[in-house]
């Protein structure tokens, strides 16, 4: 149970400083309209995936609600899947590495988007 505590904190720790800091630097620089915008930080990538969906439906909330769960979900799903992963060769770090990445994408890509709208 420790050891899951702790993947979970590691996790966390190495994914949420990227989408703070560009909330941070958004909310500096008065870029933010209103507050809801700070979910662009979690979903930068995944919105850009998910732009056929604006075709369909034209709510911020049902794209930040999806932004936000592909980040969660991707905290969480390597913990589950962590005895395949190890099958394959790949260790504890670099799955770190790979969900830090993944999180600097989604929070650079979001300040461009709310960089992009100041225009």
């Amino acid at each position: 149970m420790a050891t899951n505590f702790t993947a979970q904190l590691r996790s966390w720790l190495v994914m949420l400083p990227w989408p703070l800091i560009g909330i941070g630097a958004s909310w500096v620089l008065s870029l933010f309209d209103s507050a809801g915008e700070a979910i662009f930080m979690f979903g930068g990538v995944t919105m850009i995936l998910l732009l056929p969906l604006a075709l369909l439906v034209n709510s911020v909330w049902v794209f930040g609600a999806l932004a936000g769960l592909a980040w969660v979900s991707v905290v969480y799903l390597p913990l589950l899947f962590r005895q395949r992963l190890a099958r394959f060769g790949i260790t504890p770090p670099i799955i770190l590495v790979c969900q830090s990445l993944f999180s600097a994408m989604q929070a650079g890509l979001g300040l461009l988007i709310v960089l992009g709208k100041q225009v």
